[in-house]
Parts: C-alpha cells; sequence; structure tokens
C-alpha cells in the first residue's frame, strides 16, 4: 500500500511539475518605452499624460528600435543600459520638478544613441585616454568644456561624458573630472573609471 502511495505522489509530482513548467511565466522584456495602457507608477503617467513627454517617449522608442544594439552590450562600461535608463528616469518621480527632470532625461538619452556607433568626431582636443585598470585604451574629443565624448579603438562612439550641473535634478550616466594628464570617469553608481591622457596624433 506504502509503495503504491509512493509511486501515486511521485506520479502526481512529475504532472504537477511538467504543468507548471508549460504554465510557466516568462521574465518580463526589458522595458525601455512607457506602456500607456498600463501605466502604474508616477513617472509613467505623466508621461502618458504629457503630449510632448508621450512624443519624447515615442520618438526615442523608435530610435532604439533602428540603432545599432552593439554599443549596450553588457561590456560596455560606457554606456547605460535601456532597462537600467529607464528605471532610473522613473526615479525623476523623486524630483521637485517632475516634468523637468524626464524632459532632460530623454534629450540626453536621445543625444546619446544618436551618437553611438558612429565615428568619433573631429575637436580641438582629441586624446587617447590609457585606462589604469586594464591598460586598454579609449579615445576622447572634447567637443567643449562640459562634454567629452567616448570611442573605442576603432574610432567608434561609445559613450558621452558630461560635467555640466545635473538638469532639474536629472544626471547623465556618465560624468567627467579633468586633471591635468588625467581623466575621471563616473557613472550613476558612483563607480569611477580612471585613465592617463596623451594628445591623440592621427
Amino acid at each position: 500500500m506504502k509503495h503504491a502511495l509512493a509511486i501515486c505522489t511521485g506520479t502526481l509530482g512529475l504532472v504537477l511539475g511538467e504543468t507548471a513548467a508549460l504554465h510557466a511565466v516568462p521574465p518580463p522584456p526589458e522595458q525601455y518605452s512607457t506602456d500607456c495602457a498600463r501605466s502604474v507608477y508616477a513617472s509613467d503617467q505623466l508621461v502618458c499624460q504629457t503630449p510632448e513627454l508621450k512624443a519624447l517617449d515615442s520618438a526615442l522608442a523608435a530610435q532604439i528600435t533602428a540603432a545599432d544594439s552593439a554599443p549596450f552590450a553588457s561590456g560596455n562600461r560606457f554606456t547605460e543600459g535601456h532597462g537600467e535608463w529607464f528605471r532610473r528616469r522613473s526615479m525623476c518621480a523623486m524630483q521637485t520638478d517632475h516634468l523637468s527632470c524626464l524632459r532632460a532625461a530623454y534629450a540626453d538619452r536621445q543625444r546619446l544613441i544618436e551618437r553611438l556607433g558612429k565615428p568619433l568626431p573631429a575637436a580641438d582636443q582629441r586624446f587617447i585616454c590609457r585606462l589604469t585598470s586594464n591598460g586598454t585604451s579609449v579615445l576622447l574629443s572634447f567637443m567643449s568644456p562640459a562634454e567629452v565624448i567616448i570611442a573605442n579603438e576603432a574610432g567608434l562612439v561609445v559613450g558621452v561624458a558630461s560635467n555640466a550641473k545635473p538638469i532639474s535634478g536629472w544626471r547623465p550616466f556618465l560624468t567627467f573630472q579633468k586633471k591635468r594628464s588625467s581623466l575621471i570617469l563616473t557613472d550613476a553608481q558612483d563607480a569611477s573609471i580612471s585613465c592617463k591622457l596623451t594628445r591623440f596624433k592621427p
């Protein structure tokens, strides 16, 4: 009797396990635009209620769809992933000027995507930046005192850093501080990347 019960229990367990596997819910896809049909969070609701923000959100989604995905690979320390950016954008709800923070977040992201994967633009100040962590190098173009564009050794843009003051609470993913012959890049999680600068001679 006990043997028969064990067999039945085991069989039931297998059936239940197979049923659970059939009905397993896959993880949600990475979100990078607002779903106004399910706008639960404050930032999503404000986007859906504000035509200007909704247009920015739609334009950004189209940009992302058309953009090269390579610069967003997990190994690129100079660019924030779409999902990470979207979650950080949602934190604009914590800022005093929620609307302006979201405007700044979308503008920042659009400028970044427009540049990623493109050839490093010409600039009066161009440097080779040798990373102190692993000895590899990136190329830098200082477009202004407040903005530096980062490219890989092939000369393709992989990131943008700013040292401008945050706009309405929005902080770009990468900020930088230049000190004579060195540069310190700091990401939104306050992780730093430092490198030694030498003039780039094409």
